[in-house]
Order: structure tokens, then C-alpha cells, then sequence
């Protein structure tokens, strides 16, 4: 015989006298009543673990939200100095281009390792997820319909969530 300790509550809704007296019980109700533990237990660890995988889930997403925020708040910056080289790049000193193209250079790779897609999609199918149309340009050639032709502005992604849409001109059949 095993004896536990059980503490029930009293008819009269008052806790009985502590410590509680010792109940006997027989090997058949210990061995159920160590098998409900069991499956207690269990049920707790997968609740657990379920919470864990929860709030792991929650701390990736919200680190991917403060790392969208930052990466759109330098998009302009890389974009104006992409601009700014196409524009100067003829009249500025060699050494000034040079310099210039090693920023925009070195803000591209951080992009690159943060995980960030560049979206360039020239002479690919205009697809509406990525690309907003700016502009439609008559083409001749049947094979660029609905194709982009141009790419104003280059559109970012990262881990699949769009940052920013590519503005791009799309070919259209030309009137006559």
C-alpha cells in the first residue's frame, strides 16, 4: 500500500485541518493516479512548448517590423544617391565619381546581407505584386506587350514582404 496525501475540500466550504491526514490507497488507484499525472505532464510540456514556438514566432516578426522600418527609412537615401551619380557622373572629378560609387556601392551590400531583394524587372511581364505602372509606352515589337520597358524607380523586398513597389513603364500595342 501507497499512502498520499490528499486534501479535499469539506462539505461545510472550508479547507479541512492542515497538514491532511494520509489516505491509503490501493496499487490499482496509485497507478491510475500516476498515469493521470503522466498525462498532465504531457499535455503541460506540449502546452509549453507550443507557447515557446509562439513567442519565438512573435520575436521574429516584430524584429522583421523594426527591420522594415529602418530599410524604408533608407531607401530615399540610396535612391537620391543612385540619382545623383546618373546626373554628375559627367561633370563630376573622376576621384568625386569613384567616391560616390563606393557609397552607393557599400549600401548595396549592406542591403544584400540584410536580406533585401532589389525588384528590376526590365523587359520581364509586368506582375502587380511588385510593380506599380507609372506609364504605358507603345511598342512595335509584339514580343514586349505587357512587358516592362523601363524602370523608373527600383522596387525592394525582404524575406517576401514588399517594402517598396518597383514604379516601372509597361509596353501597350501601338494605336493606329
Amino acid at each position: 500500500m501507497i499512502k498520499v496525501v490528499v486534501m479535499d475540500q469539506e462539505d461545510n466550504g472550508q479547507l479541512p485541518a492542515w497538514p491532511p491526514l494520509p489516505v491509503e490507497l490501493t496499487e490499482k488507484e496509485s497507478k491510475k493516479e500516476g498515469e493521470d499525472f503522466e498525462k498532465k505532464y504531457y499535455y503541460l510540456l506540449a502546452e509549453f512548448n507550443n507557447y515557446r514556438k509562439r513567442i519565438d514566432k512573435e520575436k521574429e516578426e516584430s524584429n522583421l517590423q523594426g527591420m522594415i522600418r529602418a530599410i524604408s527609412s533608407l531607401i530615399p537615401i540610396i535612391e537620391s544617391l543612385e540619382m545623383a551619380f546618373e546626373d554628375l557622373s559627367n561633370i563630376l572629378p573622376e576621384d568625386r565619381k569613384k567616391g560616390l560609387a563606393m557609397v552607393i556601392a557599400s549600401m548595396q551590400k549592406a542591403f544584400s546581407e540584410l536580406g533585401i531583394e532589389v525588384i528590376n524587372p526590365l523587359n520581364e511581364p509586368y506582375d502587380p505584386m511588385y510593380e506599380e505602372v507609372i506609364m504605358e509606352q507603345p511598342v512595335e515589337d509584339k514580343s514586349k506587350l505587357n512587358k516592362v520597358v523601363a524602370v523608373v524607380r527600383k522596387g525592394y523586398k525582404v524575406k517576401g514582404k514588399m517594402l517598396k513597389a518597383a514604379q516601372v513603364v509597361i509596353g501597350t500595342e501601338k494605336k493606329q
